[in-house]
């Protein structure tokens, strides 16, 4: 069984999965986003280590208009680019671990 489970979550957590992990507490969901070295330094998800960071979604929801667009701005300028992680969050298929 615990192969079976292994092997779901290598397949949920693949790169080029299509499954959308979903992580909640208590009907509460939490917003995730996986970080690692094996992007480029100039990567907003590059970190030099392999992490994930989760925080509350309502968190996420409070955050100012202004401070949003702070932050891209500071994203264009450190990395060149903005990188809108909510894509990856608009899958079709979703699997509660």
């Amino acid at each position: 069984m615990l192969s079976q489970l292994e092997g779901e979550l290598d397949s949920a957590f693949a790169p080029s999965s299509k499954i959308n992990p979903f992580l909640n507490y208590q009907g509460k969901p939490f917003f995730s986003i996986a970080m690692n070295p094996l992007y480029e330094e100039s990567h907003p998800r590059w970190a030099p280590c392999a992490s994930v960071i989760v925080t509350r979604q309502a968190d996420v929801a409070e955050v100012s208009k202004a401070a949003v667009e702070g932050i891209r701005r500071e994203m264009v300028r450190r990395v060149g680019m903005v990188y809108d992680a909510d894509e990856l969050y608009l899958m079709p298929k979703a699997i509660i671990l």
